[in-house]
C-alpha cells in the first residue's frame, strides 16, 4: 500500500522533480532524494503548525514499511532543507560543468585559438582576427549559455530561478574554492 504525502516547495523545485522522476514521486531508498526524504519524515505531532506557502506542491508516494517506521510528517524546516537541496543539486550540476572546463577535462588541448572580431562603422563593417596562443578555454565558455542549457534540461527558464542567484553563487563557490586551494 501506498500513502500520498504533499511536499510544498518552489515552481522551480516541482519542474526540476518532474523532469527527474516520475509523477507522482515514488519515495525510494536508492537515490539522494528518497534517503533524504527519509531522513526527514517524522510522525504527526501533538501540534501542527500550517505548511509554508512556497508556491507549488508535489505529490510523494511513501511505501507502508516507510509509514511504519518513519511517519507521514514533514516539518517546515525539512521542507525547506528538500527545497534548498534541490536548489544546490541545480547548482552543482552548473558548477561542475563549468569546472571540468575551466580545468579542460574531456577537451582537445590547442596551441593558437583564431577569435573573429566584427567592427561596424559607419561605412562598412571589418571582420578582423586574433590569434592566441596556448589559450584557457575556460575564457571562451559563457556562463550564462551554460546556466540557461543545464536548466533547459528540467524544463526550468530564468522566470522560474532567477540567473543572478546562480551566477552569485558559481562566484562565491569559484572563490571559496580558490582560496581552499591556496591554504
Amino acid at each position: 500500500m501506498l500513502y500520498t504525502i504533499h511536499l510544498p516547495c518552489y515552481p522551480y523545485v516541482k519542474k526540476y522533480l518532474e523532469a527527474k522522476y516520475p509523477s507522482p514521486v515514488q519515495i525510494k531508498l536508492t537515490d539522494k532524494l528518497g534517503k533524504l526524504i527519509y531522513l526527514a519524515l517524522e510522525r504527526y505531532p501533538s501540534r501542527v503548525e500550517k505548511d509554508p506557502e512556497l508556491g507549488a506542491t508535489v505529490q510523494l508516494l511513501i511505501s507502508q514499511d516507510i509509514y511504519c517506521r518513519k511517519g507521514l510528517f514533514l516539518s517546515k524546516e525539512s521542507i525547506q532543507l528538500i527545497n534548498e537541496m534541490v536548489f544546490n543539486e541545480i547548482f552543482d550540476e552548473i558548477y561542475l560543468y563549468l569546472y571540468n572546463n575551466s580545468n579542460n577535462i574531456g577537451q582537445k588541448k590547442y596551441d593558437t585559438v583564431t577569435i573573429l572580431y566584427k567592427q561596424k562603422s559607419r561605412k562598412d563593417t571589418k571582420t578582423t582576427s586574433k590569434r592566441i596562443k596556448k589559450p584557457d578555454l575556460i575564457y571562451f565558455i559563457e556562463v550564462k549559455n551554460v546556466i540557461e542549457e543545464i536548466l533547459a534540461k528540467y524544463n526550468l527558464n530564468f522566470n522560474d530561478i532567477s540567473y543572478e542567484s546562480l551566477h552569485r553563487a558559481y562566484y562565491r563557490r569559484k572563490n571559496k574554492d580558490k582560496l581552499q586551494i591556496a591554504s
